[in-house]
């Protein structure tokens, strides 16, 4: 039953990803950026570290000067590169949904009179507006913005064993208590998640039934 369940969410993971194969350029820049984005994270702290090691103890004005002008362009740097990167993935989303709109309402179009007959309105309107808008936001806050961030937690653990590895054991001996929380965490929002998708889909049918009754 669980391998069931496995092979059907990495059916409808490739069939998501599939989505944005017309926007290939924009996927693999968007990929870029978060790698991009990933290095730059961990840099500043490092940079801190060298100011605060070699200019500040020995109360280098010049050189925590540079530093500054330094740190302050590369920050600069980033907050454009997050920019960038929120927009194209948005962009991504937003050019998603809206090719999968056009394609449920051209099934909505073609679909057999049996299925409006046994289907309510407000069922098919929230399918093709509120539930896609879902996949707008799996690209736009949730595929490549996840990889960002887990490549960015990624490198700042390399950069913790590299300063300290003893510390950096002290700060992951938690890890094991937090990806349990967010295990537990995620099947509550998942089951959440369902039922309010559901209710949505009822009560917008029941607003349509009883607004055109």
């Amino acid at each position: 039953m669980r391998e069931t369940k496995t092979i059907h969410r990495q059916h409808l993971f490739l069939r998501l990803l599939r989505l944005a194969t017309p926007y290939k350029r924009l996927f693999i820049t968007a990929i870029f950026l978060s790698f991009l984005l990933a290095a730059i994270v961990p840099l500043r702290p490092k940079l801190v570290e060298y100011t605060v090691d070699n200019y500040v103890f020995h109360f280098n004005a010049t050189g925590i000067r540079n530093m500054t002008i330094l740190l302050l362009i590369l920050l600069v740097f980033e907050s454009s590169l997050r920019y960038v990167f929120s927009y194209l993935t948005a962009l991504l989303g937003q050019n998603i949904i809206r090719d999968l709109r056009q394609r449920v309402f051209q099934h909505l179009v073609y679909s057999r009179m049996h299925y409006f007959d046994t289907t309510p309105v407000g069922t098919s309107v929230t399918r093709s507006i509120s539930d896609v808008e879902a996949v707008n936001d799996t690209f736009s806050e949730g595929l490549i913005t996840i990889l960002a961030d887990v490549l960015t937690v990624v490198l700042i653990l390399v950069f913790m064993f590299i300063t300290s590895w003893k510390i950096a054991l002290a700060s992951v001996a938690v890890m094991p208590l937090l990806v349990w929380v967010a295990r537990w965490f995620q099947k509550g929002v998942k089951r959440s998640f369902q039922d309010e998708r559901s209710q949505i889909a009822r009560l917008n049918a029941f607003l349509q039934e009883h607004l055109t009754g």
